[in-house]
């Protein structure tokens, strides 16, 4: 699904913004995203969509993570265009994080949700 998909950061007048907290650790990063054949998303590709972006526990030093649990709303057809989306991470608590993703359409409108809880790789020796 990566390779199909521009996820390049495009966001104009915002920043990619990343949060670092010693404990409860988090990040948070907004970007645009559409396919790069320039096909239009539809409601059965906002379900894959919402998970075609990085992880963001990479940002918090972390070499990956495996999901155990995902949770997708499709809220509505999105609008033709770009799709604005914002990833977060609020906890990463005994080897498990968890991430929340949105997708919002060229209208403003929020169109998809995930949440998702995974599991880190456990510490090298």
């Amino acid at each position: 699904m990566n390779r199909a998909v521009d996820d390049g950061v495009h966001w104009p007048g915002r920043m990619t913004e990343h949060e670092f907290a010693h404990r409860g650790a988090r990040a948070r990063m907004e970007f645009w995203m559409r396919f790069r054949d320039g096909r239009e998303a539809d409601p059965l590709s906002l379900a894959a969509l919402v998970d075609a972006a990085a992880p963001m526990i990479l940002d918090l030093g972390e070499i990956g993570s495996a999901t155990i649990e995902v949770s997708v709303h499709v809220r509505a057809r999105p609008a033709p265009g770009w799709l604005a989306c914002r990833a977060r991470t609020r906890f990463v608590i005994d080897g498990y994080h968890d991430e929340d993703f949105e997708i919002w359409d060229s209208a403003g409108r929020l169109v998809a949700q995930s949440r998702q809880l995974a599991l880190l790789p456990s510490p090298r020796p």
